[in-house]
């Protein structure tokens, strides 16, 4: 996959260790695959969020860039 957009959103800083990321795929179509991850410490409190997008290329394409 190649990025083709991709979003950090910082909240606060964590209190406490230790720190879960938690990834799922949101769409996943024949060419672009969504994606969003949220991050929380210890106490569960949202540290981060972010959201990607991704294009889904072939090999062939892949030697074309």
């Amino acid at each position: 996959p190649v990025t083709t957009d991709i979003h950090l959103r910082y909240y606060r800083q964590p209190k406490g260790g230790p720190i879960t990321a938690v990834a799922k795929v949101i769409h996943h179509g024949r060419r672009l695959l969504g994606t969003e991850c949220t991050i929380t410490d210890s106490e569960d409190r949202v540290l981060a969020r972010s959201t990607a997008t991704f294009m889904v290329i072939t090999a062939p394409e892949a030697r074309a860039l």
